[in-house]
């Protein structure tokens, strides 16, 4: 499972921490988690230039 989050400001300036999507990955590569991200901020019309990191956990397919 890969779970999609976005933070982002608020109008009072606090931080907002929002799920975008959770997306069942049948295989776990480079190509396919990045592929899923790519989807997912394609589908919720979020253009690719507001992604500023992407930050993932211990396995290592999902580092670079």
């Amino acid at each position: 499972m890969l779970a999609i989050l976005a933070n982002s400001y608020d109008d009072e300036g606090r931080v907002k921490t929002e799920l975008l999507d959770i997306i069942s990955l049948i295989e776990v590569s480079s190509e396919s988690v990045t592929e899923a991200i790519l989807g997912c901020l394609s589908s919720k019309d979020i253009p690719v230039s507001n992604l500023m990191s992407v930050l993932m956990d211990s396995c290592n397919v999902m580092r670079g």
